[in-house]
């Protein structure tokens, strides 16, 4: 899955709670299933491009919103590739590192600094060590 499908998914998933919506409500709302709209939010497809219109517009946002677009996303993704494999490397377990990719991405990852992440990358260390003294 690339950078761009796991924004997507997670932003999916965030806007659809902040909206109050159930997975049922979303795709009642945009003529699939259930089983889709939780596909998306879970990574294992993407919606079709043609349905982004009626989501955004469920959600109360833009298509860009969706996608956490801004100029400065599109430097960072030149970038993003070296940082999910510098991340899942410190992490070690690749189901760590989709979780911690996918906080990041719900909270605005676009704002994230090399800075930021070797911060949160150290708060994780400090938790796994204090996890494993116990």
């Amino acid at each position: 899955m690339t950078a761009i499908s796991k924004i997507l998914s997670a932003n999916i998933q965030k806007y659809r709670k902040i909206s109050g919506l159930t997975q049922e409500a979303l795709a009642t709302k945009l003529g699939v299933t259930f089983q889709a709209v939780s596909k998306w939010e879970n990574g294992k497809s993407s919606p079709d491009v043609l349905l982004l219109p009626a989501m955004a517009e469920a959600f109360g946002c833009s298509i860009d919103e969706l996608f956490s677009f801004s100029p400065k996303t599109l430097s960072q993704n030149k970038d993003s590739d070296y940082v999910i494999k510098q991340i899942k490397s410190k992490i070690g377990d690749s189901e760590s590192a989709e979780k911690f990719l996918s906080i990041i991405a719900m909270d605005g990852g676009a704002d994230l600094t090399d800075e930021k992440i070797e911060r949160m990358v150290g708060e994780i260390y400090r938790g796994i060590s204090e996890k494993g003294e116990k």
